[in-house]
C-alpha cells in the first residue's frame, strides 16, 4: 500500500507544483499517461490502461479533493485488507480494478461515443479504489468506515451512495462514471472468485520481489449468495479427528481400557480447544470489522496469524 500511495502522491505533487504550468508537459501526459477511451487510441497506447490509475491531473480544490478522497479511502480500507491478505493481494486488486474500469470506459465510448458516459481522457485512481472498496464489502459485509458528520457507515452503503451521486451529477460533470462502475464490477468479481478458491493475486507477488506469501485465505461466500449479506465465518478451523474410526484394541486388560480412556480424554480436550479457538477468531474478526486491525492487541494479532496458517 505504501508503494501505491507514494506513486500517486509524489506524481501529483510534481504535477501540481511544476508540470501543470508547462503546456507541453500537460499535452504529453494526457497523450501518453492518461487513458484515451477511444478504441483506436487505446490500441496504439495500451500501457495507458495501467498508467492512468496513478495519474491525478486536476488543479485547484477539485483536484486536491479528487486525489485526497481516493488516497484516504485506499489507506483506510487498504490497510486492513493488506494486513489480512498481504501486499500482493492488494496490489492485484488495485491494478485489476483499474484495468476493469478502463475497459468498461473504452466499451461505452466505442458503443456510445456521443453519450454522457463517454470522455476524452480518463485519469485518477477512482476505479481502483472502487474495486478495493467493493472487494472489502464483499469479503466482510459488516465492515464500516467512519465518515465526517455521518459517523460509522457500512462500506456497501458508501459505495451505493457514491454511485448514485455519479448518476445524479452525470450531466454536469466530466466524471468517468463508467470507469467507477467497471471498478465495482471488477472488485466484486475478484472477491467472488477468491471466495470460491481461485487465487487471482499470486502473479502480483512477482512485482513485489516474489517473496511475500498470502497471510490469510479470503472468507467463504455467504450461504445465501447475497452480495453484501452477513458472512457466517472467515476461517475454516479444522474439525478434530473423528475417533469413531479408530480401530479398537482387542482384549479387556486394564492397560487397554486405560488407553481407550486416554484417547477419549484427548479427543474431548481437542474438540473443546478447537471450538474455543474458533470462537476466539470470530470475536477478533468482529473486532476488526468494528474498530479496525490496529485496535487488536499483540496477543489477538498472534492468535489471528496462527489461525490463518492452519
Amino acid at each position: 500500500m505504501r508503494v501505491l500511495l507514494t506513486i500517486n502522491v509524489v506524481f501529483y505533487l510534481l504535477w501540481a507544483i511544476l508540470l501543470a504550468h508547462i503546456g507541453v508537459a500537460r499535452g504529453f501526459l494526457l497523450e501518453y499517461a492518461a487513458l484515451s477511451p477511444a478504441p483506436l487510441d487505446f490500441i496504439f497506447r495500451p500501457w495507458t490502461i495501467l498508467s492512468y490509475n496513478f495519474v491525478h491531473m486536476g488543479i485547484g480544490l477539485g483536484g486536491l479533493i479528487h486525489i485526497g478522497f481516493n488516497m484516504l479511502l485506499l489507506y483506510w480500507l487498504g490497510r486492513d485488507h493488506e494486513e489480512m491478505y498481504g501486499s500482493p493481494h492488494l496490489l492485484a486488486l488495485y491494478l485489476l480494478g483499474g484495468i476493469g474500469g478502463g475497459l468498461l470506459m473504452i466499451l461505452f465510448t466505442g458503443l456510445f461515443p456521443g453519450s454522457l458516459f463517454a470522455a476524452n481522457y480518463v485519469y485518477g485512481a477512482s476505479a481502483s479504489v472502487f474495486a478495493v472498496m467493493t472487494a472489502v464489502a464483499t469479503f466482510y459485509p459488516d465492515k464500516r468506515i467512519g465518515l465526517l458528520l455521518l459517523g460509522p457507515v457500512k462500506v456497501s452503503w458508501l459505495i451505493g451512495g457514491l454511485l448514485l451521486l455519479d448518476l445524479i451529477t452525470l450531466a454536469g460533470s466530466n466524471t468517468a462514471v463508467a470507469a467507477h462502475w467497471g471498478g465495482v464490477l471488477t472488485g466484486f468479481g475478484f472477491a467472488r472468485a477468491e471466495q470460491h478458491g481461485y487465487d487471482l493475486s499470486s502473479w502480483a507477488a512477482v512485482l513485489l520481489g516474489g517473496t511475500e506469501r498470502r497471510r490469510a485465505a479470503p472468507p467463504k461466500p455467504p450461504s445465501d449468495g447475497g452480495l453484501f449479506s452477513q458472512s457466517t465465518s472467515w476461517f475454516s478451523i479444522g474439525d478434530p479427528k473423528d475417533t469413531s474410526s479408530t480401530p479398537r484394541t482387542s482384549g479387556t486388560s486394564g492397560g487397554s481400557r486405560k488407553s481407550r480412556r486416554s484417547r477419549r480424554s484427548k479427543s474431548s480436550a481437542s474438540s473443546t480447544t478447537s471450538a474455543a479457538s474458533e470462537a476466539e477468531v470470530d470475536r477478533i474478526l468482529d473486532k476488526i470489522s468494528e474498530e479496525g486491525y490496529d485496535a487488536l492487541s499483540e496477543e489477538e494479532k498472534q492468535i489471528l496469524k496462527k489461525a490463518s496458517q492452519n
